[in-house]
């Protein structure tokens, strides 16, 4: 019986160097197949997403986060040169907030806002299953990011495993995706649809986890609810409301307040009730910005000559349009 027990010892810790030999091993790869830059070409997946990294350190008062309805949806140059707030917009499609969980670690190494945006319809896009699944991936990319951009090995170079990232190309529009097409939505009161209006388990422990983060970095929250006549419900603006009261979170729904901000669905959308054209998030960004300014102490940067550049970037914004 000792000598079985003391082989299953010599095993376990076999099979414990192994994982941890193991483990080194990915770790000093990743650090090669992490892309030097955020731009496609360096390997980037988002290169919207992760602008934030080349702006002057600690610039930014404001990140928002959220899937394609936040980036079709607010305009950060916008909500600069009308309240004087720098805000860069880190969305994605098809966001998770596990995702955003670990991009907001990101953000922490380059920037100290004052005020975080969680557009929430991101808290409802998936099942239970897929949600968990999600978040597992998320975790492995996030520890060894070989995972992520193991497609990388095409194009890799032997002088990327001692290159340092050097993060440096401006996204001008601040992660905002500019779309001027205009499909009306033809349906009815979609607020009383009914889809699902639960946040899965993964979903309710990574919110945690964000609005945990958030606050212990010194970042308020406010959660955001762009229009979106396709997602949207009643059941879904219940849910998060009881949790932005359970947490001391501000809560703007725009679906709600719609009339309000002056939307109409005739004008506003590019994809029949979706997303938000440039006509809609022009009207959302004013909105979310007057509602900022009676709810935050940020300080407006449109007198401080260190910020003028975002200015030059509204200006070249709204001729290239």
């Amino acid at each position: 019986m000792n000598k079985m027990k003391s082989n299953a010892v010599k095993n376990l810790i076999k099979a414990c160097s192994f994982l941890l030999i193991l483990f080194i091993i990915l770790n000093l790869l990743s650090a090669a197949f992490l892309p030097k830059n955020n731009t496609l070409d360096a390997g980037i997946d988002y290169e919207s997403t992760y602008g934030y990294r080349a702006e002057e350190k600690d610039s930014l008062d404001i990140v928002s986060f959220g899937n394609s309805d936040l980036y079709s949806g607010l305009v950060p140059l916008q909500l600069f040169f009308e309240q004087g707030y720098t805000n860069y917009a880190a969305a994605r499609p098809l966001e998770s907030i596990s995702n955003a969980y670990y991009t907001l670690m990101d953000v922490y190494k380059y920037q100290s806002p004052d005020l975080i945006i969680l557009e929430v319809d991101c808290l409802f896009h998936s099942s239970e299953a897929n949600d968990a699944d999600d978040a597992i991936t998320n975790v492995l990319y996030n520890y060894l990011p070989i995972f992520k951009y193991h497609d990388r090995w095409k194009n890799i170079s032997l002088s990327e495993f001692t290159e340092n990232v050097h993060y440096d190309h401006i996204v001008t529009n601040k992660g905002y995706i500019y779309h001027k097409t205009v499909e009306a939505y033809q349906g009815q009161d979609y607020m009383n649809n009914k889809k699902r209006k639960y946040m899965t388990t993964s979903t309710q422990i990574f919110l945690d986890k964000f609005v945990k983060l958030a606050k212990e970095n010194g970042s308020e929250v406010m959660f955001v609810a762009i229009p979106s006549a396709k997602t949207w419900t009643n059941d879904k603006h219940k849910t998060v409301a009881d949790y932005a009261k359970s947490n001391d979170i501000e809560f703007l729904d725009l679906n709600v307040e719609f009339d309000e901000a002056g939307m109409d669905w005739a004008t506003d959308s590019r994809d029949g009730g979706n997303h938000l054209n440039y006509n809609g998030a022009k009207k959302a960004t004013s909105y979310i910005g007057q509602f900022i300014s009676q709810h935050y102490q940020i300080e407006d940067k449109r007198q401080n000559e260190l910020y003028n550049q975002w200015e030059i970037d509204y200006q070249k914004f709204i001729k290239n349009k």
